[in-house]
C-alpha cells in the first residue's frame, strides 16, 4: 500500500472516525438537554388526555353495566302485596340511582313506577319499559364528556323501538344523564 495512503489513514482517517463516533454518540442527549415540562405544562397534558380517554372510553361493557343496573334498581323486590322492601320513600329509592344515573333522568321512572304512601313504597304492577338490548347492535356519538347511545330494537310485547341514551362522564365515572323512547 502506498505510504501516503497509510499516513493519511493514521493522522486523517482514525480520528474522523472517532470524531464521528463522539458527536453521534453525544448528539441525542444534546437535543434534549434542559428540557423538561413544567408541572403546569404536564397537568395540561394530563388534562387532554383525560378529555380524549373520557368522550372515547364509553365502553360497551360500561353501557350494558349501567343500564342493567338501571333496570335493576327499579325492579326492586316487593312482598306480596308489592311493597317495596328496602326502601320506604321515592327520595331513598331516588338516592339509590345516584352512582348510575342522574337525578334527571331517573325521576320519570320512580314516578311512573312506584307509589308512595304513608305506610311504604310500593310498585306499580306492569311491565318494564323497552330497554337496552346487549345482543343488538347501536350506534354510538361521542363528544368531550358526552356520549349518545342509539338502537333499535323489537320485541312481541313492544314491537319495533328506538330507544337513546344519552350519558355525562363526571369525576366517578360514566352515568345515564337522559332516556328516551323514540
Amino acid at each position: 500500500m502506498n505510504v501516503y495512503i497509510k499516513k493519511w489513514i493514521k493522522y486523517i482517517g482514525i480520528p474522523a472516525t472517532i470524531g464521528l463516533c463522539v458527536t453521534f454518540s453525544i448528539q441525542p442527549i444534546l437535543a434534549f438537554a434542559g428540557y423538561e415540562k413544567s408541572d403546569e405544562q404536564q397537568a395540561e397534558i394530563a388534562d387532554q388526555e383525560q378529555n380524549k380517554k373520557s368522550s372515547a372510553d364509553l365502553t360497551h361493557e360500561e353501557i350494558v353495566s349501567l343500564t342493567d343496573e338501571f333496570m335493576n334498581v327499579i325492579l326492586q323486590d316487593i312482598d306480596d302485596d308489592y311493597k317495596v322492601i328496602q326502601y320506604e320513600t321515592k327520595d331513598e329509592l331516588l338516592d339509590e340511582f345516584e352512582n348510575i344515573s342522574t337525578h334527571e333522568s331517573a325521576e320519570p321512572y320512580v314516578e311512573f313506577y312506584f307509589n308512595e304512601t304513608e305506610d311504604g313504597l310500593y310498585i306499580i304492577p306492569t311491565e318494564t319499559p323497552p330497554w337496552f338490548n346487549p345482543d343488538n347492535d347501536y350506534d354510538i356519538i361521542s363528544s368531550n364528556k358526552s356520549a349518545r347511545v342509539i338502537q333499535e330494537n323489537k320485541t312481541d310485547l313492544d314491537g319495533t323501538y328506538t330507544i337513546q341514551y344519552d350519558f355525562i362522564y363526571e369525576e366517578d365515572g360514566w352515568k345515564i344523564s337522559k332516556i328516551e323512547h323514540l
